[in-house]
């Protein structure tokens, strides 16, 4: 175990901890800051690399000893540590973690069920991030994220998802739509457009093919056309007049609680 005491702000080795608030360094360098209590040792306890972990010296008894020989840890004073981030940080736990090179969906085993989710376009990072913990409590194998989404490693969407991300594959492939294609044409997967439409085909009465992937499209104007002309079907969820729209982040709830639940 490497256990370091610091109490130099110039130390190199708290770099990537450095000016939190106001920086964006860590999807640049493919790392990622990880920031609470549970949600590092969730980082901790995954199977992604760490790089170091930042503990303020009036938490350090907190940390958990079975974690000790997982990756460097430095320990410093709460009043530096809250300078060196450059906002107030009562929770006193950071990590930085590597990426993950993920780019294209894995394959379903054979005759074995496999439902993605697919997300091309989600900006707000608290959506994204309860869709994470929403795709873990519902057994979801693999989320696609596209480019123009919100970081996925960001420090709020990690820290919405509660460290779900590290155990829900998250695939970022640099052409979607090809991506959609080769899962679809190749590997016999169902793509299914989650639509704001009545003419759409009611989820009420959907049963769930064995491999699907379901597209959620942006918080303000859904999917783009030229994933609905991908897609197999188009499913809306049927609601009262006068209801013109959900959170996407709870329509995924309700898409995957019939699909896990109701229609399995």
């Amino acid at each position: 175990m490497t256990e370091i005491f610091l109490d130099n702000l110039d130390d190199t080795r708290l770099e990537p901890y450095r000016d939190l608030k106001r920086t964006n360094r860590t999807r640049r360098a493919e790392t990622f800051i990880a920031e609470g209590r549970f949600v590092v040792e969730r980082l901790l306890a995954s199977d992604y690399e760490v790089e170091s972990v930042l503990v303020s010296e009036k938490k350090r008894h907190l940390f958990p000893e079975e974690y000790l020989d997982r990756a460097p840890l430095m320990v410093m004073p709460h009043s530096l540590m809250e300078e060196l981030i450059g906002f107030n940080f009562h929770q006193g736990f950071l990590a930085c973690g590597r990426r993950k090179q993920n780019v294209v969906a894995p394959s379903p085993e054979q005759n074995q069920p496999s439902l993605l989710l697919a997300c091309p376009h989600i900006t707000d990072p608290d959506n994204l991030g309860t869709i994470m913990r929403l795709a873990r409590a519902f057994g979801v194998d693999s989320l696609l994220v596209g480019e123009q989404s919100t970081d996925p490693f960001s420090r709020r969407v990690i820290r919405v998802s509660m460290g779900n991300i590290f155990f829900l594959p998250i695939i970022t492939p640099t052409d979607f739509a090809s991506a959609l294609i080769q899962l679809k044409e190749e590997a016999g997967y169902d793509l299914v457009a989650t639509v704001l439409n009545e003419e759409a085909e009611s989820l009420m009465e959907q049963s769930r093919p064995a491999q699907m992937v379901l597209l959620f499209g942006n918080e303000a104007e859904g999917l783009d056309p030229r994933w609905l002309e991908l897609a197999d079907r188009q499913v809306t969820i049927p609601m009262d007049a006068g209801t013109d729209s959900l959170n996407v982040a709870l329509s995924v709830g309700i898409f995957l609680y019939h699909y896990t639940r109701i229609a399995n």
